[in-house]
């Protein structure tokens, strides 16, 4: 599961959240989930992403700082693209250009099934 956004949010520390307890149920089936977070690594941008993973406690999804979002197609205006990718195939894919609503992440917890089973 590939997360690409530019803000770390509240809505966004429910997604990660729940992503990182979906990998720890699926480790047997080797689910990884990883938040790539545009913009530019700047030490303050880092402590910042720093301070987002300590404080939800995230230990399964790895978060990183990229510039590496036009590599896979990722919508510039979209605040966050969320991808499941299976067999180097996108089997699920979700855009919005809006802070992430509860029915967003069901949809996206629903999407991840489709590389999970």
């Amino acid at each position: 599961m590939f997360v690409f956004t530019n803000t770390a949010d509240d809505s966004l520390a429910s997604l990660a959240k729940q992503l990182d307890e979906l990998v720890a149920a699926n480790s047997a089936k080797q689910l990884a989930a990883v938040v790539h977070f545009t913009g530019d690594p700047t030490d303050e941008f880092s402590k910042k992403i720093q301070a987002f993973g300590k404080k939800h406690k995230l230990k399964n999804v790895t978060l990183a700082i990229t510039a590496d979002q036009d590599r896979f197609d990722v919508n510039d205006d979209a605040k966050v693209t969320v991808m499941a990718i299976d067999a180097r195939r996108v089997a699920y894919n979700f855009a919005t250009d809006d802070e992430l609503k509860e029915e967003d992440i069901k949809s996206i917890l629903k999407g991840s099934k489709k590389v999970v089973n």
